[in-house]
């Protein structure tokens, strides 16, 4: 989706690398922490992706408005909104229907 909206300059893949990396690898590790809590069933597993997704858009919001300066804020803002809104689609297809 980044590539799609016309990033290409290295910086604006340095930031976007690293933001994703850090924000899904931290669902990621809450997500799996679910598995082993009393709380978890596939409902509370997708309420808690919801949750977790709007506290990364939030930050990616945030962080790529700051820092990518490519093209401007709505493209911007655009790239954040669809790639997030994917994520949440995707992922809570794939928690559904992958094995545990």
């Amino acid at each position: 989706v980044f590539f799609l909206f016309g990033y290409r300059k290295k910086i604006s893949w340095i930031i976007f690398l690293t933001v994703n990396l850090v924000t899904q690898g931290l669902l990621f590790i809450w997500l799996n922490s679910l598995y082993t809590s009393p709380l978890s069933g596939d409902f509370y597993i997708i309420l808690t992706m919801i949750f977790a997704e709007i506290l990364i858009f939030i930050v990616e919001m945030t962080v790529f408005l700051i820092f990518v300066k490519e093209h401007r804020r709505l493209r911007t803002a655009g790239y954040v909104l669809v790639a997030n809104l994917l994520s949440l689609i995707l992922g809570g297809y794939l928690i559904t229907v992958l094995p545990v």
